[in-house]
């Protein structure tokens, strides 16, 4: 008999939507970039009057994008 699958805290509960400001802190970049992005594709959820963003779409997505982290 299999022992009952333990969750951690992650998997319980979803990834949180932040806003514009949290995410260019995050990526190192302006608001300003971020909006340019989000004209050539960069996902985001939009609520009247704000878009929210989840970093691990936005992280896929730039990847895609720009190629990621190049090894020495």
């Amino acid at each position: 008999m299999k022992a009952p699958r333990e969750h951690n805290r992650e998997e319980l509960s979803p990834e949180p939507w932040i806003t514009k400001q949290c995410l260019a802190e995050h990526l190192s970049v302006t608001t300003r970039w971020i909006e340019l992005q989000q004209q050539r594709g960069l996902p985001h959820i939009h609520t009247p009057g704000m878009n929210r963003y989840r970093i691990s779409e936005v992280e896929d997505w730039l990847r895609e994008q720009y190629g990621g982290p190049q090894d020495p």
